[in-house]
């Protein structure tokens, strides 16, 4: 009945609103009432002021509740109203005759367009609110929506500081509006309407209160903007309906908002709060009656009361047991006799103020079957005396019994039911512990190869039953040796034997895990990777032997499928160089060890360099020069790669205006992005901060992108990707042609450059197949209009080969290595 009188209430309010609009519509269409200024004026101001109180007020509230539950839709509603709000102030403050602001005159075009941007962002917000996933997010997602919402502010105050004179005319006084106008109201009204349409499904399905609030105040709201496209004079009649409307549209979205998160959660809350007195009334009832044993004993520990749940554990009648000492009838000790008073805790509790707590002890039953109990022993004081005790108990067989499967659940995999990680570790530091270092184990870790792709494949279900084919295989193979699995597609045996056994003994399993297993109609083809060590050679302890076996798998992997790595000293030389890599690239960051060199790019018919290659170099001063492959990926590997990469920006922007200063003209340098840079979110933001400090365009920078980088599989890095284009930047695929991906770039990204890889120009002259497939590359991408560049020219022969083709570049040591700023400086004057 209540929502019956919800839904009239509502469609009553719904129908006086439109029946009103339309009334007006039809007879103030043709002649508005027009006010005079100062009237509008001060009407206009109220009802903006009313907006914008409003929609800071759900802004706030917004805030406020996040802090009680972290939905996501909370700091959508701050974000989304607080834009609103300073989107309509600013329209206010720059409406005719008002002061503007600091940077932004007052006219009504510049009003007009904050009132578009107010409504951009109010009907956005509708439509994303309500098909967004309500999902929770962690608590320092409060200040990220905050910071986001601020400098969303800020840059668009700026752009528009920037660009209020050059803003297209919106309204016309006297005329009225313009189609750019009602176009973008048009806009603005179907996003409404597609939240009504939303809506009426949302209320269908649940029938909410909430909803049928939700669906006036979008009425409203889209009834004021239909007539804002309507009205001839900014002083009319109709204006300042549509004001009215939107005004009523955020009264009813704040009720939304007060239902959604306080009176709704306010009731649930009382409904709860009752719920919890009568369960507690029904607690109390049923701790009447406990399925728990109880019997009272006096000073003298003689029985004087036992529940009925205590004869059945017992095995006794209450007369049987009435005034007798009990304990040497129930209390038993594990070796089967009849436990000492001394050491018994019920006999001790007739003498102790304290209550005792016993988790584990044995009870004897009638029938002389010994059971495991737990019992408190609780004192019975009167006048400070020790008068008997009360004690609790229970069999806990069944809790053994449970302890037991779970001991068994946490040392074991629940797939395979292996032992587990917890239990090879161990198991692991027993072996070490029990061994005296004359007797030889290997420490072996073994993973599926691709394992990830059965799983894509043919579906977890399919990947499950592999792992478990697999474990059966390890348990037949290897009766005696222990096999744990250790995570997800990785096995790790612990096997006894020298360096030559364990060798037969990986050929063995490789021998007899490559193989196909077939699954519910499919054929699953197997191969396996090995890793490694050896006791006591390679580590006496658990943690470096579990070190070393998988940094022997990991080459291993490194090497194909189906192969077994020792553990040798070059890893061991590979996992230190790394490390010290590790360690010294920061300081090599923040002591300027890390330089930028250019190597040209060449037009190889007239010579002329058209741009630079940016490339990162580290000279340590004890080391000496170490390689860009082995400290970048390190750095990309621990997330240095950003601030180096930002560096690298940095250094390359501010020597490209040096160049221009010295009168190097129409270059552009290139500078490589990874994967990490592209996805930060202030990657685009410190770019664009680089440029304006230097003074450059954005048509002078090219960022290359590699194929590490995997767009197919992440549409937010074709967005940032996409963004950098819209700058104007320029976009290279280097090494193109190196792997299958590279085409598959032409299809989500729009590019201007290819860097066709070195490995072709090197064998073009040796390999005809290479050399067509060169020829092939060019003509595709000056057939999509591109630039070529061809790297790793070094001869004149590669020289020749790419003079055959026009309009194509070229870079290689034939040209320049890599050279230092003012080396490069040097080497163009000498040129010349």
């Amino acid at each position: 009945m209540k929502l019956i009188r919800n839904e009239k209430k509502n469609l009553l309010i719904l129908s006086g609103g439109i029946i009103f609009y339309l009334i007006i519509l039809i007879l103030l269409k043709e002649n508005p009432i027009l006010f005079n200024y100062t009237d509008f004026l001060f009407m206009h101001i109220l009802l903006e002021l009313a907006s914008i109180i409003i929609s800071a007020s759900i802004a706030i509230q917004s805030w406020i509740v996040f802090s009680y539950k972290q939905y996501r839709d909370r700091l959508l509603y701050f974000s989304g109203f607080t834009l609103i709000a300073v989107f309509d102030l600013f329209h206010l403050l720059t409406y005719n005759g008002m002061p503007g602001s600091m940077v932004i005159d007052s006219s009504a075009n510049n009003a007009t367009w904050f009132w578009i941007l107010a409504r951009f962002t109010q009907a956005i917000f509708m439509v994303y609110i309500l098909h967004a996933k309500v999902k929770t997010v962690s608590f320092a997602k409060k200040r990220v929506y905050f910071l986001n919402t601020l400098l969303t502010i800020i840059v668009i105050l700026i752009t528009f500081s920037y660009l209020q004179n050059k803003l297209p005319v919106l309204v016309i006084e006297g005329q009225g509006t313009t189609t750019l106008k009602n176009f973008l109201e048009y806009v603005i009204s179907f996003l409404l309407f597609i939240s009504m349409i939303k809506l009426a499904i949302i209320y269908k399905k649940f029938r909410k209160t909430v909803t049928l609030h939700f669906i006036v105040a979008v009425t409203f709201l889209l009834l004021s903007e239909l007539i804002f496209t309507l009205y001839k004079s900014v002083y009319d009649s109709l204006n300042l309906l549509g004001h009215v409307y939107k005004v009523l549209g955020f009264l009813f979205f704040m009720r939304v908002l007060y239902l959604s998160t306080v009176k709704d959660p306010f009731e649930k809350l009382i409904y709860i709060r009752r719920k919890l007195e009568m369960n507690e009334k029904r607690l109390k009832t049923i701790t009447a009656s406990l399925g728990e044993g109880v019997f009272v004993i006096n000073q003298h520990r003689h029985l004087t009361f036992i529940n009925r749940e205590g004869e059945r554990l017992l095995g006794y009648q209450a007369h049987e047991l009435f005034g007798k000492e009990i304990h040497s009838l129930i209390h038993g000790s594990k070796s089967g006799d009849i436990l000492h008073v001394s050491e018994c805790p019920i006999c001790k509790g007739v003498e102790s103020k304290e209550a005792i707590r016993i988790d584990e002890d044995i009870f004897i039953h009638k029938s002389g079957r010994t059971f495991p109990v737990s019992y408190v022993v609780t004192p019975l004081i009167e006048n400070n005396t020790i008068v008997g005790s009360v004690v609790v108990f229970q069999d806990i067989s069944k809790q053994q019994e449970y302890l037991s499967c779970i001991k068994h659940q946490a040392y074991h995999h629940i797939l395979t039911d292996l032992p587990n990680r917890l239990y090879f570790l161990e198991k692991l530091n027993e072996k070490i512990n029990k061994n005296d270092f004359n007797s030889e184990f290997a420490l072996i870790l073994l993973d599926i190869d691709d394992f990830k792709n059965i799983n894509d494949s043919y579906g977890h279900k399919i990947g499950d039953i592999v792992l478990i084919e697999v474990a059966r295989k390890l348990r037949s193979l290897y009766h005696h040796a222990f096999i744990a699995h250790m995570s997800s597609d990785e096995f790790a045996i612990l096997m006894g034997g020298n360096k030559d056994e364990i060798k037969e003994q990986a050929e063995n399993l490789i021998n007899h895990l490559h193989t196909s297993i077939p699954i519910e109609h499919n054929e699953v083809f197997l191969s396996i990777s090995i890793g490694i060590c050896l006791f006591p050679y390679d580590g006496v302890d658990s943690e470096k032997l579990i070190q070393m076996a998988d940094i022997s798998l990991t080459e291993a992997k490194r090497l194909g499928k189906n192969q077994y790595v020792f553990y040798n000293d070059d890893l061991e030389y590979r996992r230190v160089r790394k490390n010290w890599i590790e360690l010294h690239l920061n300081n090599a960051l923040f002591n300027n060890e890390i330089t930028v060199h250019y190597q040209p790019i060449v037009n190889p018919k007239t010579k002329v360099i058209t741009g630079l290659e940016a490339l990162a170099r580290w000279y340590h001063p004890k080391e000496g020069a170490i390689s860009p492959q082995e400290f970048i990926d390190v750095a990309e590997s621990n997330g240095l790669i950003i601030p180096i990469g930002t560096y690298i920006v940095q250094i390359a922007c501010q020597d490209l205006a040096e160049l221009n200063k010295r009168g190097f003209e129409n270059l552009f340098v290139s500078i490589n992005l990874s994967l990490k840079q592209l996805k930060h979110p202030d990657f685009i933001p410190t770019v664009d901060r680089i440029l304006q400090t230097y003074g450059l365009n954005a048509k002078q920078i090219q960022f290359e992108i590699t194929e590490t980088v995997t767009l197919q599989e992440d549409s937010d890095l074709i967005k940032t990707i996409g963004e950098l284009k819209n700058k104007q930047f320029r976009i290279a695929i280097d090494d193109f042609g190196k792997g299958f991906s590279s085409i598959g770039y032409l299809k989500q990204i729009s590019v201007d450059t290819l860097k066709i890889d070195k490995s072709y120009v090197f064998h073009v002259l040796s390999d005809e197949k290479i050399a067509k497939l060169t020829n092939a590359i060019i003509i595709m991408g000056q057939l999509l209009h591109l630039d070529i560049v061809v790297e790793g020219v070094e001869t004149k022969e590669h020289l020749a080969f790419i003079n055959r083709f026009s309009n194509i570049l070229a870079q290689g040591y034939y040209f320049s290595r890599p050279l230092p700023l003012e080396e490069f400086i040097e080497s163009s004057i000498n040129r010349n």
